[in-house]
């Protein structure tokens, strides 16, 4: 992804995100006819979105040459911190604002990020034609965006680790919990640059925390602050910044009965791959041993093939809110063509459409399409 196209995306007007896009790749053939778009939009997201900081926790094993730390940041675009964080001890990617995001670069792409989520929902709604984030990204940002607070069950969601370590004070006495005594004060944990973990104690969650006392009557109160101070203080600028993008391209007001959750859907879409959905929803042109062999295949792909066998097909690596009926009217359609058996399976991303030579058998059929998706899986040469 270009440099150049992010800095004249940060550049453009409201209303440039509200129209239909026409995309032209220099030196590929083809006519847009949404593919190319879907590509185009695919990018930028990923660009802007897999800028982030992550450490996994000690505990979870990794897999074989994988870091236990990850950090990405646009440093061509002079940004010196990643845009989002996976925060410390969480083992779910659940991307929130980088408390450390500050910079004015940073808070120009963190506008931009919220305009693009804004044309997401725009392109999805309206157009039929879905472009999810590419990550899941904090359900607090929805409600944002939706003018709702948040509150200590929001963790539940977007921070399930820190809500387990701290539901018990809920239903169990401070005292039996050794908590008896401590004010409104807490560790902000941070994540720098590299991945290393900084440590800010006594950190107070409320102005004035620090002479307030916890205690049975006011401890659910300080959940709730708790809560605010990880999802939405620490990050003000941020959120303000992605929020700001987000609503002059869709204004609030527009929203009428959405949950932040409906948002979250409708912004990233699903991970959840339902083979079954797959073969119920899918326009199928091939013959009946084909349809079996597709959703054997389907259902032996990890969820990075499953991905990637996605954006080869509709040129989007996640899937609508609704599923695979949510590529209507232009569902997925797979038909076999007239064409040697030692070809690839192609693809046409304009309309969702692969078309796949007639095999021997399941084990042929496989070993093609995760050829095509590995090698393929970008680009509208395959479009």
């Amino acid at each position: 992804m270009g440099e150049g196209l992010l800095t004249t995306l940060c550049d453009r007007q409201p209303h440039y995100f509200r129209a239909m896009w026409v995309v032209e790749i220099a030196g590929e053939p083809g006519c847009d006819e949404g593919g190319v778009q879907r590509e185009l939009m695919e990018s930028v997201l990923q660009a802007l979105f897999s800028s982030f900081v992550r450490r996994i926790p000690d505990e979870i094993g990794l897999d074989e040459g994988e870091s236990r730390t990850y950090s990405s940041v646009l440093d061509g675009l002079e940004c010196t911190e990643p845009l989002f964080m996976v925060p410390v001890g969480e083992a779910v990617d659940v991307l929130h604002i980088n408390p450390k995001a500050t910079g004015k670069r940073e808070l120009q792409l963190l506008k931009l990020c919220g305009t693009m989520c804004a044309r997401v929902v725009i392109s999805g709604v309206y157009r039929s034609d879905h472009s999810p984030v590419p990550f899941r990204l904090a359900r607090s940002m929805f409600s944002n965006i939706l003018g709702v607070g948040v509150s200590f069950a929001s963790l539940e969601s977007d921070m399930p680790s820190m809500y387990d370590g701290r539901v018990q004070l809920l239903d169990v006495p401070i005292a039996e919990l050794g908590l008896d005594g401590l004010s409104f004060t807490e560790t902000n944990v941070l994540l720098t640059n590299r991945g290393e973990v900084e440590m800010h104690e006594d950190v107070e969650v409320v102005q004035g925390g620090r002479n307030m006392e916890l205690t049975e009557q006011n401890k659910v109160a300080f959940l709730n602050l708790f809560a605010k101070f990880l999802l939405v203080d620490r990050c003000q600028e941020g959120l303000a910044a992605f929020t700001e993008g987000f609503c002059e391209v869709f204004p609030r007001e527009h929203f009428y009965i959405i949950s932040e959750s409906d948002m979250e859907l409708l912004v990233c879409g699903t991970s959840s791959f339902d083979v079954k959905d797959f073969e119920q929803n899918v326009r199928w042109r091939v013959p009946r041993d084909m349809i079996s062999w597709f959703c054997s295949t389907l259902g032996r792909f990890s969820p990075e093939q499953k991905s990637r066998f996605l954006q080869f097909v509709t040129g989007s690596s996640r899937l609508p809110a609704q599923g695979f009926r949510g590529y209507s009217p232009h569902r997925i359609k797979i038909r076999q063509v007239p064409r040697p058996a030692d070809r690839l399976p192609t693809s046409h991303t304009c309309f969702n459409t692969l078309d796949v030579p007639l095999y021997r058998d399941e084990a042929t059929l496989q070993h093609k399409l995760l050829l095509a998706i590995s090698e393929g899986y970008e680009g509208f040469g395959f479009a």
